[in-house]
């Protein structure tokens, strides 16, 4: 079934403009794919998941996402994608945004999610081939994250450290 996102301005408002992801078509000017992503903290340490090798960038490492269906509100979005990816089940309303960035024709929504315990998680065979936990500095010495995460770690540094400071 293809992958239907509504192409949204540069301030996250619907354009009305349905894309097809298989389609390869370029994005019109102005007009942006939504993606959201999900920092988990579990314990004092940080989830990261590689990317499957057949995947854009694969064998990559990155925090769990993916994009916005047609339909999903980015909340949504990254309670499903975190779910599909690992198993680990969050509502909506526990991702507290930490910003929205952007990164080529994508509009980022970065949540974050603390766990009390250690998750068993469950990974999506297509999308995720392993995972690893790691503290904050350790994830900043993996040359292997994919770009955006590292931009996106840099980015938000500083709430991130304040939050796993909080343990």
């Amino acid at each position: 079934m293809a992958e239907l996102w509504e192409l949204v301005n540069e301030l996250g408002e619907g354009s009305g403009v349905i894309y097809n992801r298989e389609s390869g078509e370029p994005f019109p000017e102005g007009l942006y794919f939504r993606v959201v992503e999900v920092w988990v903290k579990v314990s004092d340490k940080l989830l990261i998941t590689q990317r499957h090798p057949n995947k854009w960038r694969g064998l990559s490492w990155e925090v769990p996402g993916g994009g916005v269906i047609l339909g999903e509100v980015p909340r949504e979005s990254a309670a499903r994608e975190l779910f599909e990816e690992t198993g680990i089940s969050a509502l909506p309303e526990e991702l507290s945004l930490l910003g929205t960035s952007f990164h080529g024709a994508a509009m980022i929504y970065s949540y974050y999610l603390e766990l009390r315990g250690q998750p068993n998680l469950t990974l999506q065979p297509t999308e995720v081939v392993d995972y690893k936990y790691l503290t904050l500095p350790e994830a900043t010495l993996v040359s292997e994250l994919t770009p955006g995460t590292k931009i996106r770690l840099e980015t938000y540094w500083n709430i991130l450290k304040e939050k796993f400071e909080k343990t």
